[in-house]
């Protein structure tokens, strides 16, 4: 033993000779707490002891046991220490935006650069209201701004509450709007078909068809004729399709005849009007179109009722001012009369010579060069004496050719045609051209054109036989920004809202709902039908006979609407406060820096008082208030102290509130899940969204405000950069994710700004949350400069794996372990946009957990294959880019970035043998 251990042993003075604090503090960068004690409790008393030792005037104390009083006051104080600096380091940490834990340090740190936590925001949808259409229901139904439906909630759900934003008018004939089904059959290059109802019509190919449209026809050639049989078990009736090419190639196509004056030429009525036949036409419905705003002020003006034009037009099924199309299948060919006879130079010369003969019949030759027309005889007289000449001999007796008819005159070699209406026919023997024999004589209704027409080379077609044009059914699908519809929809305004639904082409079985707003709404008199204008056009292409548009759509958003007094006003006292009874207080999608506003409304003594972000900008005079929200999500009035913000006026129970409750992700809900009324308007009978609801945010957590706080220092309320416009989206209520991308349209460069939901459900280009961040980002950034949002396209992967457990662990546990870690690193909070995942990436993931000794990855793809195309080892996820267009040759649409997650179901995994 040395004999300093001999002394300790003894005495125990030396111990504590050298001071242990303060602790030296180095924290790096980047570390999500600091340390900041000066000590610990045995640091200071070490230290403590240690300057027992230093002091000459304690030189004879030298016990160091704990017993001791002098060491034991020692060990109390150092106990004071270790509380105090643990505190001390506690308090740092909470002055530091990352390193901060509590609530209330986030918050008072964020206000300190003018940024409040984020209280969250409330989920809008669309709600699709059925208005009642048996008898005796109204015909209208008026459904109130804050009407109510609820959710039908799931496994461990509670109903979610969604109130009406707006008040809207609802009608049975507005629940299933449909497009125009059937088309008016019009010839139109570079197609040529015709469809005619039945079989059996006897066209061959060659025949003629007329074609006659008002004062307008045009003659065609069958090229093929085919016979449509449908199936045993169809509703169809069989029919027979057509193709047809013109005689006269370069004639012109036919086009509808007169459709009827512009509205702006429409006469304008002297006042009101008897609501007749007569000036329904000649105010209303001799105009081409109207649109509805137009509409309603000629309704006002002749003092007539929507309903009563509606009753007229439904009446009319499907007006058309147009003359409609009509075909002529011509059933006879005919030669004239002469069209064989001899060359006039060989005829007896007797015959053709007067000197010879006084009485010779053909003193005149009939030219065979250019020939002679048909409306004269072979020594160039007329057959009529006096005009018109429209008389012509057709060779034999043609017997199908009768008064009424139509009948075409066709050139050989020069393709012309024209088409006349016969007046008269008769049959009768005639001489001429040194022939003799049965001949008809036609008389038609104009001489135009008959001269062109060699009596030799000239065939006629006769016999007229009108076919009857079938109901074609559209084929086409329904997209871009108009919809024609099947019938009249009187009353829809633009600015108002409608769901449309249907089958995508591209997607058989997959039915689709995008909702748009209207345009314009023209009332088509002409068409017999009403046409939608969309301000966007459709995202999608859809299947014609599956769509339907609901126009008794109003818009929605979560929440319960809720009622209180708040309390009695107390002119003596300050800054008064009051607690909202309901929780949380709703917070409405809205265009301001951080997306949202309140839903509450104060009124003192029936004066209503406004929020404003804080006090020390008010007057003595304002009546104004501002809201303060706890941790456990209760919110709070308060008011000011008559210096900043005005003092309420005493009073007893004077204090009252109006407000909904009720926000964040439990308000996002799928398609269909809102179908309960809370409260039915009458004439309503059920209600449903037709698009999921979205656009929600929960109130901002602690991790997300240190992110956010920031944000908002780098943007200072305006948007140039790029990375300002990811910014502010990402500090946008109901956000999750953003990113910003320069792009080339194909016509310019433009912002392109993909985003996502707080939560992996899906955004719509049709979402609200859009156009309520295009709003704010609008106020804030160089208008000049193009910009275009668009939700991510969602993408998901699966795996399949075989892995090597240790034989100490649990084959189950480590499988859910392993699950859980892909989740966890694959899930859509860990995700960034067009962050694309790799095969190492998915073996690390795997690797990381206990008890996996070994890892094979067998597949790696994306769910379902055709959503991407996957590299060696890697599935890219893409960033913003122009997709293919909806029609060829059409505008290129911007796709937005790619977000690449896990699949629900996604990991099937295996025991390596």
């Amino acid at each position: 033993m040395s004999d300093a251990d001999a002394l300790r042993t003894c005495c125990e003075c030396c111990e504590g000779v050298t001071s242990e604090t303060p602790v030296e503090l180095a924290n790096r960068p980047g570390l999500s707490a600091i340390a900041y004690r000066a000590g610990t409790h045995a640091r200071f008393k070490a230290s403590m002891l240690a300057g027992l030792s230093a002091s000459p005037a304690l030189s004879e104390l030298t016990t160091r046991r704990d017993d001791d009083l002098t060491v034991a006051l020692v060990d109390g104080w150092a106990t004071v220490l270790d509380v105090l600096t643990f505190y001390q380091e506690r308090i740092a940490n909470e002055s530091y935006l990352k390193t901060a834990v509590e609530r209330r340090s986030l918050l008072e740190l964020a206000r300190a650069i003018g940024y409040e936590l984020g209280p969250g925001v409330a989920a809008t949808t669309y709600l699709a209201f059925t208005a009642d259409d048996s008898p005796g229901s109204p015909p209208e139904a008026i459904v109130p701004l804050g009407t109510r439906a609820q959710s039908i909630p799931g496994q461990d759900e509670l109903p979610q509450s969604f109130e009406t934003a707006e008040e809207i008018r609802a009608r049975a004939r507005w629940n299933a709007l449909e497009p125009r089904r059937t088309e008016t059959q019009f010839l139109h290059a570079p197609i040529r078909r015709l469809v005619f109802a039945g079989t059996g019509l006897s066209l061959a190919i060659g025949d003629r068809l007329l074609a006659v449209q008002g004062d307008e026809y045009e003659v065609f050639r069958v090229t093929e004729v085919t016979e449509l049989i449908p199936a045993p078990a169809s509703n169809d009736d069989p029919r027979t399709e057509v193709r047809v090419e013109p005689v006269d190639p370069n004639a012109l196509a036919l086009f509808p005849a007169y459709l009827g004056i512009p509205a702006a030429l429409a006469p304008n009525p002297p006042g009101p009007l008897p609501f007749d036949d007569d000036p329904v036409a000649t105010y209303v419905t001799n105009a081409v179109s109207w649109t509805a705003t137009e509409l309603a002020a000629r309704l006002d003006r002749l003092g007539w009722t929507e309903a009563q034009l509606a009753a007229h037009l439904d009446a009319r099924q499907r007006p058309s001012i147009s003359t409609p199309l009509r075909i002529f299948a011509m059933r006879v060919q005919a030669s004239f009369f002469g069209h064989n006879a001899p060359r006039w130079g060989s005829l007896p010369e007797d015959w053709r010579d007067e000197d010879k003969n006084e009485y010779a019949p053909y003193p005149e030759p009939w030219a065979e060069d250019q020939g002679a027309d048909v409306i004269r005889d072979s020594q160039g007289d007329f057959h009529d004496v006096d005009p018109p000449h429209t008389t012509f001999f057709l060779d034999q007796a043609q017997k199908k050719i009768l008064p009424g008819s139509r009948i075409v005159l066709e050139e050989a070699g020069t393709r012309l045609a024209r088409a006349y209406t016969v007046l008269e026919v008769s049959e009768t023997s005639r001489a001429d051209y040194g022939l003799s024999g049965k001949a008809t004589q036609v008389r038609v209704d104009t001489e135009q054109g008959l001269y062109r027409f060699e009596f030799r080379t000239a065939v006629a077609w006769g016999g007229s036989e009108e076919l009857t044009l079938a109901e074609v059914t559209r084929e086409d699908d329904v997209l871009g920004s108009s919809v024609l519809l099947e019938t009249f929809a009187l009353g829809l305004f633009p600015g108002r809202s409608v769901a449309v639904s249907g089958e995508r082409a591209d997607l058989p079985g997959v039915l689709t709902t995008e909702v748009r707003e209207l345009a314009e709404v023209v009332h088509s008199m002409h068409e017999g039908a009403t046409r939608l204008d969309f301000t966007e056009g459709l995202d999608h292409r859809y299947r014609r006979a599956t769509v339907r548009i609901s126009a008794n759509l109003a818009r929605a958003t979560h929440g319960e609407s809720r009622s209180e007094v708040l309390g009695s006003g107390d002119a003596s006292a300050a800054f008064q406060r009051f607690a909202l009874k309901h929780k949380p207080l709703t917070y409405v999608p809205a265009a301001t820096a951080s997306g949202g506003e309140s839903s509450l409304e104060v009124r003192v003594n029936g004066v209503r008082w406004h929020e404003s972000p804080d006090l020390y900008r008010l007057g003595p005079e304002d009546r104004s208030y501002v809201l303060r929200r706890d941790d456990d999500g209760t919110t709070r009035v308060l008011f000011g102290d008559g210096v900043h913000g005005a003092r309420l006026p005493t009073g007893s129970e004077n204090v009252t509130a109006a407000y909904r409750s009720g926000l964040g992700l439990g308000g996002h809900l799928a398609a269909g899940r809102i179908s309960l009324l809370a409260t039915r308007p009458l004439g309503v009978r059920e209600v449903v969204n037709p698009v999921p609801a979205t656009g929600a945010g929960d109130p901002e957590s602690r991790d997300d405000a240190r992110r956010n706080a920031p944000r908002t220092v780098l943007t200072l309320d305006r948007i140039v950069s790029l990375d300002d416009f990811e910014d502010f989206a990402r500090t946008f209520s109901g956000v999750g994710k953003a990113r910003a991308d320069w792009l080339w349209d194909g016509r310019r460069r433009v912002v392109h700004l993909t985003i996502t939901g707080a939560d992996a459900l899906p955004l719509t280009a049709d979402a609200p949350l859009l156009g309520t961040l295009r709003e704010a980002v609008d106020g804030l950034r160089d208008p000049f400069q193009p910009l275009v949002l668009s939700p991510a396209e969602a993408l998901v992967f699966r795996l399949e794996a075989q892995i090597k457990v240790h034989p100490d662990h649990l084959q189950e546990v480590v499988f859910a372990a392993v699950r859980a870690e892909l989740e966890e690193r694959f899930g859509f909070a860990a995700r960034d946009l067009a962050r694309s995942v790799a095969a190492s990436q998915v073996i690390s993931a795997m690797q990381r957990v206990l008890g996996v000794v070994a890892v094979d990855l067998d597949v790696l793809a994306f769910d379902p294959a055709a959503s991407g195309t996957p590299q060696a080892g890697r599935l890219p996820a893409l960033p913003a880019r122009l997709g293919p267009a909806l029609v060829t040759g059409g505008e290129r649409p911007i796709r937005g970035a790619q977000l690449l997650t896990l699949a629900k179901q996604g990991v099937s995994l295996e025991v390596m043998p």
